[in-house]
């Protein structure tokens, strides 16, 4: 079974991160891996620098370029879709830690900016996670196989964009909290799909929040609205939830179950 992380940070035992007033704002030019010498410096005004460290700030935004992640990486912040569109995707290897503040995935302007992990890869966002935050903004965050941890709020369309996160096959979203009125986390036709073998983790007992969240039209199974499995194991201050996607009436006949006809869900 998998088991939840225990602390904010687990890609490495401490972060200590600058103050936002000392942080520089490091743009990625181009389509290229993050180690190579492809930034800019906009605080400073230079071009061609050293990768970003856990002091700066780190932006996808040229002209909807990819930016590939396959080594450990820490930043004070990730913001993918910055007035420009702009792609980030961290590879099996990668791993990528944010300080203590917020993150974004399309952050603003009408653009996209996208978030994909892929199997053994990992993003830990130290703070919140907002994807499609400001209006006209859209954020798209696609977990492949590998792993996103949110260290406090995640928030799709939470400032008048539009989100949207695919929790695929083998991917793991393991957040801290989400919204407790059941629209906030997830507005404006923002929509979390879960996959095959997807699973999203909370801390406690959710269940009438994620029910929430579906009566809003939030939250899918293989593309269907409504279509996912709740469990809480555990006691007291150890107890999970866990978010699954229910096999497709399809894929159930295939095993045998004989449930074709007895489904009608509404697609995301």
């Amino acid at each position: 079974m998998l088991m939840r992380k225990t602390s904010v940070v687990g890609i490495v035992a401490t972060l200590v991160m600058a103050s936002m007033t000392s942080a520089d704002v490091m743009r990625f030019m181009g389509n290229g891996n993050w180690e190579d010498s492809q930034w800019q410096n906009q605080t400073l005004g230079l071009n061609n620098v050293a990768p970003p460290d856990a002091d700066d700030v780190a932006r996808m935004n040229w002209g909807g370029a990819t930016c590939t992640l396959s080594t450990a990486a820490e930043v004070y912040q990730l913001m993918t879709g910055v007035d420009e569109s702009g792609n980030l995707v961290v590879a099996n290897g990668g791993q990528l830690a944010t300080g203590v503040i917020w993150s974004a995935v399309g952050n603003n302007g009408a653009v996209t900016g996208t978030l994909t992990v892929e199997t053994g890869g990992v993003v830990d966002f130290g703070q919140h996670l907002w994807v499609g935050h400001q209006a006209g903004a859209t954020g798209i965050v696609n977990i492949n196989g590998g792993a996103i941890y949110v260290g406090q709020m995640l928030g799709l369309g939470w400032n008048g964009g539009v989100g949207f996160v695919n929790v695929n096959d083998g991917g793991v979203l393991d957040l801290f909290q989400l919204h407790g009125d059941g629209m906030s986390s997830m507005k404006n036709g923002s929509i979390l799909d879960i996959t095959g073998t997807g699973q999203v983790l909370l801390p406690g007992d959710y269940t009438s929040v994620i029910n929430a969240y579906v009566a809003n039209g939030s939250i899918c199974g293989n593309g269907v609205l409504g279509n996912i499995d709740i469990q809480v194991t555990g006691e007291g201050d150890e107890k999970v939830t866990t978010i699954t996607a229910i096999p497709e009436p399809s894929t159930l006949l295939l095993l045998g179950l004989g449930l074709g006809g007895l489904f009608i869900r509404r697609r995301c």
